[in-house]
């Protein structure tokens, strides 16, 4: 099926995903399945009686069987005669007969009777005493709602399951659902709120339930109880209004019309706020809404004396299910007068109309000020407020004669519906012989007629006449007539936001009401915007109850409503999806990214990452050894397309911190010349034209500064495998995994682990790439030297070299004032003097790219593989003998400094911090202490690097003048001027040059041999911006002056130990 709307780069770039669900929306009749389900509702104020067991009587009343309800209902009126001259049997079978027709046995089983309902709502009033203050100053007795919960599911058929069951003190909505539709309700949330004593306690208000229907349907069900009293009119509307206002629902997880156009117009997206009753698209709304009928107690009475049902003597035991706990059959009954006249239905829909014209709740809608728009079946029944508890239809007989009113009322509201709907449409076979649905009638109008008298005189057929009654306000009661003798809780005047108004006075003229108009079409509401379609099928009480004072009011509807079919929304999505895709990535940006593989040696990709196309090898990684790598980023889409390489959080090895970066920090990337930027465009950002190429470069490289990374990757703790991922703006992202294989060092391990290779094994290298356990998981036995082999070959090499160049230059005529060893003191120690520097050094000398670098790696490779070092090899590659010395002496302090513990350990760093305060006494005890300390190896190589520093200096002392005694100044101040040559020779000038040489090697080899403490981490966000840069920078310089002196305290402990 083609694309209802059409496709355009502007509605796919900006916000794909909205016309994507818009044309979900315009194919929704696709998907959509009408469906129809019967909804019961029922409400009933139990006036706090335990009287769970009568639920069973007519909670499953047959709603097709209309004709037996209303009988039953009017108390059998087909014929009324007197039960004189009745025997016990002839009244017993009578009784049974009317059991039968309420669907339960003789011996009170409930028949089974299936009415095809799928949604039973049960909204019960006053399950508590809502009177005493116990029942709302603590939590109510848990068992009162669990046994209502109890006798309404036994009630229900097999099957049925309870949805939800918020409660509020005396209020209980109780929401059960069929097997047949459970699968169709999702979202389900509860709300309660209280308006009763100041104007929240939960002795009135209202409990609430919202649930989805088939992914599509609001239903929200509203159970309530209004305030109470004749005249209190205003406080009722204050209920409803703040219910209205109060009552909120958790925001729906799943809506499939949710978000979707409406008029051409885009929804706001939906968000986590709550959902309020307006966004309902059917509200059923139940309860006690205690709105009366405002006429004198007697004329409503009076009006319907005639059609009150006839009392049947007691047929159940009072243990019976129809009988409440707290009800005890009289001694004696006295049966009612019987009606003269037989009643009619017409009859009394005339007398009930009469009385409705005095409606409260029909006023307040009428006004506006209450229940605005919502809809009410046609009232066809007897009021249900208030009875004597166990009578059929003995209206209030106690001191206060409360009037009979309709208190207990069903009404619903749709949103957005239609004005006009059709009549009759969707009602099946519920009409009347006018064809009329039976539950709704036409606009009546003013049903008043000023000074008619009540006519209770029979026409010439019989039958009686409509009554009316005339337009005075009764003003008769009273509040203290109308206090509901606890029904209600009596608060001060203070404590009531809507006060009671008082009686107007006797000469003052009394203003008509405005007339009354009943609802249009009550039985049916539909909505052309939603699909909503509801008819109602039956409204009716049930009369024929008699456990509480007020009588059960049930509505039974059809709901026809659209529910999704899943599987075909699913096609039709896929379908959607599917070309939506092809089109939004023909208009996406779209990049190509190619490896160079040139060169490249077969090894294994990631196993965690499948894509082996875009995996990046490095090939083997050597220490000190530059790898590189060459990728190329197309743009091969058809827009512009910029690219970067995304931010991620990395584990820092040195500080152990998470820090922000596009790769781990020994592999360097960039993008070619013509686009780095000065390397902003890593992570800013480079734009591409269509057709146009980038060549990002890779670089890895592990020198022997990374100490601790070093470690890391010898115990194979840590491997060489990062994921970097180049973000395209507004396209994919693309995951390139780089990987590489580290070869092993003698660099970065421990001095127990170096001496323990042994001679012709291969060094590090291939020592420890093999298991060297036996089979029974022991360490293989180890041989041991005194000190690393490493260690050896490169000391010997230096002095033996040494001794050759300066022997060389001491034969010649020129002198040794212009020889690189004597004029640049601390050569080849130290990295100011070398002359052959590495690619990008400050100050380097012009050279072949990469010369040193190769020359190290070299060296590096003999020592970790136990080779002689190739010297001859490398001289005839161009490298001089000062070169090599160069190169050879980095590697030594390179060893030395990335021993794993040092020489000098951790344990005997603050001994040596401390030594030379009051004598070197305390120097000389960590001679003593170091075998034990640490290891007889570290003693070994202590003593051994510090004869071949006294050596070493013996060696480039050669031909110097003879010492003369210099000041404190003159020895500390030039040791730290020493960068420029002019400095330089007035140091040999003042004949202090050994004094600095032996500084300088001196304080070189403490860096490497001595125990050095990890620098600080720094403080985050400690104090405001200006404090913090003012105790940044004292932090700063305190540390500066500690880590000077901490240099001094380790050069001169090593200076203590050389014999020179």
């Amino acid at each position: 099926m083609p694309l209802t709307t059409p496709l355009s780069p502007t509605t796919l770039s900006t916000d794909p995903h909205t016309y994507l669900h818009t044309e979900l929306y315009a194919r929704r009749k696709d998907y959509l399945t009408p469906t129809h389900i019967r909804i019961k509702v029922a409400t009933w104020n139990v006036a706090s009686l335990a009287i769970e067991r009568d639920i069973r009587e007519w909670i499953r009343e047959c709603e097709g069987d209309d004709k037996g309800s209303r009988s039953r209902d009017r108390g059998r009126n087909s014929k009324r005669a007197s039960t004189t001259g009745y025997t016990i049997g002839e009244l017993l079978d009578r009784a049974g007969e009317a059991l039968k027709g309420l669907g339960i046995s003789q011996d009170g089983q409930i028949l089974e009777k299936e009415c095809g309902v799928d949604l039973y709502i049960l909204g019960l009033q006053e399950i508590v005493d809502v009177t005493a203050p116990e029942n709302y100053l603590r939590p109510t007795d848990p068992k009162i709602p669990l046994n209502w919960k109890a006798h309404v599911q036994a009630a229900l058929p097999v099957g049925y399951k309870l949805i939800a069951s918020p409660q509020l003190i005396g209020l209980l909505l109780l929401v059960y659902a069929s097997p047949r539709i459970q699968h169709l309700i999702s979202s389900v949330s509860t709300c309660t709120v209280g308006t009763g004593l100041m104007g929240y306690g939960g002795n009135k208000g209202a409990t609430g339930v919202r649930l989805v229907l088939g992914e599509t349907t609001r239903l929200v069900l509203i159970n309530c109880h209004l305030a109470a009293m004749q005249n209190g009119t205003d406080r009722r509307n204050w209920d409803h209004n703040e219910i209205l206002r109060r009552m909120t629902f958790d925001k729906v997880k799943r809506d499939v019309l949710a978000g979707f156009p409406v008029d051409g117009k885009i929804n706001a997206p939906m968000t986590d706020e709550k959902e309020n009753m307006n966004q309902a698209d059917l509200v059923i709304w139940c309860g006690d809404l205690n709105y009366r009928i405002e006429l004198p107690n007697d004329d409503i009475r009076g009006a319907l004396e005639s059609f009150v049902p006839t009392e049947f003597p007691p047929t159940i035991p009072s243990e019976g299910p129809s009988s409440p706990t707290s009800y005890t059959s009289p001694k004696s009954f006295n049966f009612p007068r019987i009606s003269r006249v037989q009643e009619t239905q017409e009859s009394l829909d005339a007398t009930i109309r009469s009385l409705l014209v005095h409606d409260q709740l029909y006023k307040q809608q009428q006004l506006e000020k209450s229940f605005k728009s919502y809809k009410e079946g046609k009232i066809s029944f007897l009021p249900t407020y208030k009875y004597d508890i166990g009578t059929l239809g003995v209206f209030d007989s106690s001191d206060k004669q409360r009037g009979p009113s309709y208190c207990d009322r069903i009404l619903w509201k749709m949103k957005d519906e239609d004005e006009m709907p059709q009549e009759g449409e969707g009602m099946g076979n519920a009409g009347d012989e006018n064809g009329q649905p039976k539950s709704s009638f036409d606009t009546i109008s003013t049903l008043t007629g000023e000074g008619e008298q009540i006519n209770k005189e029979n026409d010439d057929e019989g039958t009686p006449k409509p009554v009316t009654f005339n337009r005075r306000r009764a003003t008769t009661l009273t509040v203290e007539d109308e206090e509901d003798g606890g029904e209600d809780l009596i608060v001060s005047p203070a404590d009531n936001f809507i006060p009671h108004l008082p009686p107007p006075p006797e000469n003052q003229e009394i203003v008509e009401d405005p007339p009354v108009s009943f609802p249009q079409n009550a039985a049916l509401s539909s909505s052309s915007a939603s699909d909503l379609k509801l008819n109602l099928i039956t409204y009716t009480s049930h009369q024929t109850v008699r456990a509480s004072d007020h009588k059960p009011v049930t509505a039974i509807f059809s709901l026809r409503f659209p529910a999704v079919n899943d599987d075909r929304k699913s096609d039709i999505y896929a379908e959607v999806a599917k070309e939506v895709d092809r089109i939004e990535n023909e208009r996406r940006p779209a990049i190509t990214v190619i490896i160079d593989r040139e060169g490249e040696a077969s090894f294994p990709a990631r196993s965690d990452y499948q894509n082996e196309e875009m995996n990046v090898s490095l090939g083997e990684v050597r220490l000190g050894e530059r790898v590189e790598k060459n990728l190329t980023v197309a743009n091969t889409g058809l827009v512009p397309a910029t690219c970067s390489f995304r931010k991620r959080p990395i584990i820092d090895d040195e500080l152990g911190e998470e820090r922000e970066s596009i790769c781990k920090h020994w592999l360097e990337v960039g993008f070619d010349d013509d686009h780095s930027d000065g390397g902003k465009a890593v992570t800013q950002g480079v734009k591409l034209e269509p057709g146009e190429v980038v060549t990002v470069y890779l670089s890895l490289l592990i020198e022997m500064s990374d100490v601790v990374l070093l470690q890391r990757l010898n115990r194979g703790d840590e491997k060489l495998e990062d994921i970097l991922i180049l973000h395209v703006e507004n396209g994919r992202d693309t995951f390139i995994p780089v990987s590489g294989q580290w070869m092993q060092s003698c660099f970065g391990r421990s001095l127990q682990e170096l001496v323990s290779i042994p001679e012709g094994a291969g060094g590090a290298r291939f020592w420890f790439s093999q298991d060297r356990h036996s089979e029974d998981g022991q360490e293989k036995p180890e041989m041991r030297y005194s000190a690393p082999r490493e260690l050896y070959r490169m000391t010997e090499y230096l002095l033996d070299e040494m001794k050759d160049i300066i022997e060389e230059d001491c034969a010649k005529e020129s002198g040794v004032e212009n020889q690189k060893w004597y004029s640049e003191v601390g050569w080849p120690f130290v990295k100011e003097t070398w002359g052959l520097q590495y690619d990008g050094d400050v100050d380097a000398q012009e050279s072949t790219p990469g010369k040193r670098r190769k020359l190290l790696v070299r060296i590096l490779e003999c020592l970790s593989q136990d080779k002689e070092l190739e010297i001859k090899k490398w001289k005839q590659d161009e490298y001089t003998a000062g070169e090599i010395i160069e190169v050879a002496a980095e590697c030594l302090l390179g060893f030395l400094g990335c021993l794993d513990g040092r020489v000098i350990p951790q344990n005997l760093y603050e001994v040596v911090m401390k030594g030379g305060a009051g004598g070197t006494k305390e120097w000389e005890n960590v001679l003593e202490s170091l075998p034990a300390s640490a290891s007889p190896i570290h003693a070994n190589v202590f003593i051994y690097l510090t004869g071949f520093v006294s050596e070493m200096l013996g060696i480039l002392s050669t031909n110097s003048p003879e010492p003369t005694t210099l000041t404190r100044s003159a020895t500390t101040d030039t040791i730290a001027s020493t960068t420029s040559k002019s400095n330089r020779s007035s140091i040999i000038k003042t004949n202090a040059r050994h004094v600095l040489l032996k500084q300088r090697l001196a304080g070189m080899f403490a860096e490497v041999m001595v125990y050095k403490p990890p620098p600080p981490v720094p403080e985050r966000g400690a104090g405001a911006p200006d404090r913090q840069s003012v105790i940044g920078a004292v932090g700063v310089a305190k540390a500066s002056r500690e880590k000077k002196g901490d240099e001094e305290r380790r050069r001169a402990f090593l200076v203590h130990f050389i014999q020179f």
